[in-house]
């Protein structure tokens, strides 16, 4: 008995052994092959068509970062690294990191696809903005405080003109009916758009409007949005990409929704 029950562990103890070696086919002996690395897209316009398709599936910061170029694409080409960094609220790695994930080396070379592609279609606006800078960067030849001036100036002038080109007269209609008939009007805009707000709230107390400057003072965003009613309007003011405060604010301060 002893010598069968030995036998028997033995042969138990060889299909154990069978057991935990995987059959493997010809196929199967290969090494994975390597992950090739991304091609940069050929131009702007199809950087632009990826970004959209990828949205989703970016981590929170990149989001940021893609929604500045979506609606801002226009800038890319004269803006600088830390001044996309600026309006997304992230760090220049993390703009580095989008340009990495669309197969570009970094900033820089995505950069010179919306160089190439705006080339000719450049905004007056920034052509005084890339003139300015090169005024700035130009030892040789120095530029007078009232030189800049004036090319700040030129630049502003050139955005009203292009503002009342593109005037959308329906959505401006829209704006104002909702101005008149409400109730109570909120205005509320953080860091450079808190100067708007100001200024139109100043212009708005000049008609018969109960008007209320959301100021955040303290950190008070919420607590100074509580009384809003379904009858009262919420002007939020905002540069592209909307910083993280207004729409903080204005995500359901009460229990009821006033009208955006």
């Amino acid at each position: 008995m002893d010598e069968q029950a030995r036998s028997h562990q033995v042969q138990a103890s060889k299909h154990r052994r069978i057991a935990y070696v995987p059959h493997r086919s010809a196929g199967h002996d290969r090494e994975p092959a390597r992950q090739r690395p991304r091609q940069p897209p050929i131009n702007a316009e199809r950087l632009l068509q990826l970004i959209t398709q990828e949205y989703e599936s970016l981590p929170r910061q990149l989001k940021r970062i893609a929604s500045y170029m979506s609606q801002q694409s226009d800038r890319i080409m004269v803006d600088r690294i830390s001044d996309i960094a600026r309006e997304c609220e992230v760090h220049p790695s993390a703009i580095v990191r989008f340009s990495q994930r669309f197969g570009f080396s970094g900033f820089s070379e995505m950069q010179a696809l919306f160089r190439e592609a705006y080339t000719h279609k450049t905004t007056p606006v920034q052509n005084y903005q890339q003139r300015i800078r090169s005024m700035i960067a130009n030892k040789s030849q120095k530029a007078s405080g009232g030189d800049l001036a004036r090319e700040c100036i030129n630049a502003t002038l050139s955005g009203i003109e292009r503002l009342g080109l593109e005037l959308d007269d329906a959505a401006f209609d829209k704006a104002v009916d909702l101005v008149v008939n409400a109730d109570n009007i909120y205005v509320v805009g953080v860091r450079r758009s808190f100067a708007v707000a100001d200024y139109l709230v100043y212009n708005l107390q000049h008609t018969n409007k109960r008007i209320h400057l959301v100021s955040g003072l303290g950190g008070s965003y919420r607590e100074q949005m509580r009384s809003i009613r379904p009858n009262d309007l919420v002007i939020a003011i905002s540069f592209t990409p909307t910083p993280r405060k207004p729409s903080t604010a204005c995500a359901s301060p009460s229990t009821t929704r006033p009208r955006p």
